[in-house]
């Protein structure tokens, strides 16, 4: 495992005030060499010159690269809520093996030492990642890596790459989706990871084909209502600016706005799975998708049956919708069967499910501790990271996990975590947790995430905590684990699961049911929306919740 690297560097804050200066990111998109100097992750150092595959991704003449109007972030007003970019560009890790030597490159990537060889994603070099981030307007801070993910603390927020897919997620007044079509050339000019139309197999006119854009497998954007949306800049100004420009690049894009429209919400445009994509139908399943099937199991042993009680009725199937949802705006705690669309599992997609954590509002005695404290002789950087993960259990949260924490100066906390993997089975490749919090009482804000699974529901009636070191065991107490350390009083949390291949119908209501008893009331708050949505593969649960 490598040593993590420490760049000195101001608060989020602090960068997004004095960051204005974005006039260049025409420049900087239209570059078409890659130079890496001293990268360090390459058998020698020398120009890199992608290769010359064709890719159809119509950025150079973006309009939406106009910044004349750009104003920059006032200090005291700081954005907490992050855009949040995935990028899928295989089903599987297993997929992408045969990656192992950058396209029109006979140098071998030459990996981290102590690791297992690298291979997908992971052979693109940590520089050329750099160049993308200097288009988002961040910085690396601190890194770790694992097997099978790298994980990058940034100057506002984390960025982690997996061999098959990328997860981007950064706060403030960052030009997240200004950097799509270098993260789009980068897999394609390193891996050849874009896929034609016509892989698909269906009959398309040359004319019509020569129009069509090479895309990954899956895409996934979002991001919570924004403190401030006057502040922000480019394309991120409005959803509907985002969503235009998501859909010029891909082609089978849906925008969705959950929640209340006049009040708290949270935007989402999702792509249909690329059903061309060349997948290995021999995979075997193993290591975390053996476990969650695991406690899907225990959820039904606990449960005596679904949530102890059998359905009252079906749920209506509607094969010809792409999603639907279904609301509760009370807040009782009658678990009638909600009448919705179930959706079948994308093939050959991995089966995961991944926890959102929005708060805002937030208690100021509990924030203090996220302060950086000079006049205490308190460390800021990555030592001062480490205490605000002791004084506030957050590294007890998961124990197994390795923690990767900053604290700003003056104020402000991110950490990105990576589950322990099983060298005998694997289990916990690929699982993470990353939080960000922004102190300051006028924009208070905090964010949890994590794919490392936890059942949906519990056969207690009561809210159950597990013993103090131990992880928690359903979405329920991990809830009231991350609300105790936060105190806020406006919550948003976010379910994503996806339906495990060869799911029946009968299970796929299933895991519906458990997916809306996951979020029944929460001690000391009230429930506003609670919203299921059934997409292209996955099913999403959204609640909004304030404290009483």
């Amino acid at each position: 495992m490598a040593v993590p690297t420490t760049v000195p560097i101001p608060s989020a804050a602090t960068i997004a005030a004095t960051s204005a200066n974005i006039h260049d990111l025409k420049a900087a998109l239209a570059a078409s060499t890659l130079t890496v100097h001293d990268g360090g992750e390459m058998s020698d150092n020398k120009d890199i010159t992608p290769s010359t595959a064709a890719v159809h991704i119509p950025w150079s003449s973006d309009s939406f690269l106009d910044t004349s109007d750009d104003q920059p972030m006032e200090p005291g007003s700081f954005e907490g809520p992050e855009k949040l970019l995935e990028i899928h560009f295989a089903p599987h890790m297993q997929d992408v093996q045969h990656i192992r030597t950058p396209l029109n490159n006979n140098n071998p990537f030459t990996s981290v030492e102590g690791e297992e060889e690298r291979y997908g994603l992971r052979i693109i070099p940590k520089a050329v990642w750099e160049e993308m981030l200097d288009i988002v307007q961040c910085k690396v801070l601190h890194s770790i890596h694992h097997p099978t993910v790298d994980a990058y603390v940034l100057s506002e927020s984390s960025f982690f790459v997996f061999p098959h897919k990328l997860i981007l997620k950064t706060c403030g007044t960052t030009t997240l989706l200004m950097a799509l079509p270098k993260i789009l050339e980068f897999a394609q000019d390193w891996c050849g990871l874009l896929h034609s139309p016509s892989s698909s197999g269906a009959e398309m006119k040359e004319e019509e084909e020569d129009q069509q854009q090479q895309q990954p497998y899956r895409v996934f954007y979002s991001r919570k209502k924004f403190l401030f949306p006057e502040k922000q800049v480019h394309v991120h100004r409005e959803w509907k600016d985002e969503v235009e420009f998501l859909d010029r690049h891909f082609n089978s894009g849906s925008a969705y706005t959950i929640g209340k429209v006049n009040g708290d919400h949270w935007c989402l445009y999702v792509t249909a799975p690329f059903l061309g994509y060349p997948c290995n139908s021999n995979k075997e399943v193993k290591g975390d998708e053996t476990a969650m099937e695991n406690l899907l199991e225990e959820d039904d042993a606990t449960q005596g049956g679904l949530f102890g009680f059998p359905p009252t009725r079906p749920l209506s199937r509607a094969s010809s919708s792409r999603s639907s949802s279904a609301s509760t705006t009370d807040d009782s705690e009658s678990e009638d069967t909600p009448t919705t669309t179930t959706t079948q599992g994308a093939d050959g997609e991995d089966y995961d499910q991944t926890i959102e954590i929005l708060m805002t509002d937030l208690n100021p005695k509990a924030m203090q501790k996220f302060y950086h404290h000079a006049n205490k002789n308190q460390p800021s950087g990555s030592e001062g990271g480490e205490v605000v993960d002791q004084q506030t259990g957050l590294a007890t949260l998961f124990p197994e996990a390795e923690i990767d924490s900053f604290l700003f100066t003056p104020c402000g906390y991110s950490a990105n975590a990576l589950l322990k993997q099983s060298s005998s089975t694997g289990a916990g490749a690929g699982k993470y947790f990353t939080i960000h919090v922004t102190p300051e009482p006028v924009c208070s804000y905090a964010s949890f995430e994590t794919n490392i699974p936890v059942r949906l529901s519990s056969s207690s009636k009561t809210h159950h905590l597990s013993a103090k070191g131990t992880a928690p065991e359903t979405v329920q107490e991990l809830i009231q684990r991350v609300v105790n350390i936060f105190q806020p009083g406006n919550l948003t949390v976010t379910i994503f699961a996806s339906a495990k291949p060869g799911a029946s119908q009968k299970q796929i209501e299933k895991r519906q049911f458990k997916m809306l008893h996951s979020l029944r009331s929460l001690p000391g708050f009230r429930r506003t929306d609670r919203i299921l949505y059934g997409l292209d593969g996955y099913d999403l649960i959204y609640g909004h919740y304030l404290a009483v």
